[in-house]
């Protein structure tokens, strides 16, 4: 709390990025169904303004203003990125329909999905690409360079470094893959097959119960 500024390498930027892809999906989703002139009544669309309504609300009645519309160290869900993820959920339900876009969709799930099980594995083997001085390299710019010596990445359980991936927590990485375990089972391909090997192993190495517990 004392500290003059804290740096982030992985949860701040995605919720930023969040944001800002939010609004032109709005400005979008509002030009289309003026233009369709489409009922805003229909069960998912009642189902998520609600629940928008009900994150700004709490946020206007929270204790801790500040943190509920800015985020907190460590945990960049500020109202924005709450809204952003309403957003990309409607825009989804909206404009992901047709077979050439869902499958758009699935190549782009599937590619980060194979990407963060290498990372993934090599941390599982306790080879961390992130703890590494390439890592640490593209991590960290050039001006906190002083910093890279004393980074220290993902959580220890008895003495076993948990896989965290690109999430930076390893309860985020569990609940990662277990929605996108699912995902991978209705797919006959031989690859994606044999890609659930991987992530059940990533799975387990997050140690996450809550994600256990989940699939």
């Amino acid at each position: 709390p004392n500290q003059g500024y804290w740096l982030d390498l992985f949860l701040y930027g995605k919720s930023q990025l969040l944001q800002m892809l939010s609004l032109p999906m709005a400005g979008i989703l509002i030009v289309h169904r003026i233009k369709k002139r489409e009922n805003c009544f229909d069960k998912e669309r009642i189902l998520l303004n609600i629940l928008a309504i009900l994150f700004v609300l709490s946020a206007f009645f929270s204790k801790y203003p500040r943190e509920s519309f800015e985020g907190t160290i460590e945990q960049y869900e500020s109202i924005g990125v709450l809204l952003g993820y309403v957003i990309l959920c409607a825009f989804c339900i909206r404009f992901a329909q047709s077979e050439e876009n869902i499958s758009c969709i699935a190549k782009a799930l599937l590619f980060g999905l194979l990407i963060s099980c290498v990372l993934g594995l090599f941390q599982l083997v306790q080879l961390d690409l992130w703890s590494s001085e390439m890592g640490k390299n593209i991590l960290i710019p050039e001006q906190f360079a002083e910093l890279r010596d004393s980074l220290r990445f993902g959580e220890d359980t008895n003495d076993f470094r948990r896989v965290y991936m690109a999430l930076y927590n390893s309860n985020y990485a569990g609940i990662y893959l277990a929605m996108l375990l699912p995902f991978l089972m209705v797919f006959e391909n031989k690859f994606l097959k044999l890609l659930r090997i991987p992530v059940v192993l990533c799975l387990l190495g997050t140690m996450s119960k809550t994600a256990w517990i989940s699939v």
